[in-house]
């Protein structure tokens, strides 16, 4: 299971494992997980209210955040 659909089930569901977060850069950041976050957004659009949430990792007990996407990959142990 990637790690954004086991953020969408459990949040905290990843907090401990290693994953590997490819943000486009020279080579991507791998660690582990040390806290979580769920954002949820909300729009009018043409009349009506739309939700969707964004979910983020942080490798450094909540100091800074990265957007998981479908890129974010778990890694063994």
């Amino acid at each position: 299971m990637a790690v954004l659909e086991m953020m969408e089930n459990d949040v905290n569901s990843v907090v401990g494992l290693n994953v590997s977060y490819d943000f486009g850069g020279s080579k991507p950041i791998v660690g582990k997980v040390m806290s979580t976050k769920k954002n949820t957004i909300e729009a009018m659009i043409d009349g009506e209210l739309s939700t969707w949430y964004s979910y983020g990792i942080s490798f450094d007990a909540g100091r800074s955040f990265y957007t998981v996407d479908k890129f974010t990959r778990l890694l063994g142990d």
